[in-house]
């Protein structure tokens, strides 16, 4: 896809279909206080994705994302739910722009 039909893509149903999928499957994304504070990083996350982005690569950026407001909840147990929720991201950013 190209830069110019990505930014149209995003601009049209891409940005609220992530927002809903992390609404619905992350917990931090559940909190409006953090969804407001935080909404506007989602571009930089569909940019990774991209250019490119792997599972791991998402989970670590969700990861920093929600240590940004709660810098307590780590280890497995965090790490394995950022983890599914980023294999999730990446099968849907596939099906949505076919990339």
């Amino acid at each position: 896809m190209l830069l110019a039909e990505w930014r149209e893509w995003w601009r049209r149903s891409g940005e609220q279909e992530l927002a809903s999928l992390l609404e619905e499957w992350w917990d931090p994304f559940g909190d409006e206080e953090f969804r407001a504070a935080t909404g506007a990083r989602l571009f930089n996350l569909a940019r990774l994705l991209h250019e490119g982005a792997t599972v791991v690569d998402v989970r670590i950026f969700l990861s920093e994302l929600r240590s940004t407001r709660w810098p307590a909840r780590v280890g497995r147990k965090w790490t394995t739910r950022d983890r599914r929720v980023a294999e999730k991201v990446v099968r849907w950013y596939h099906a949505a722009t076919g990339e």
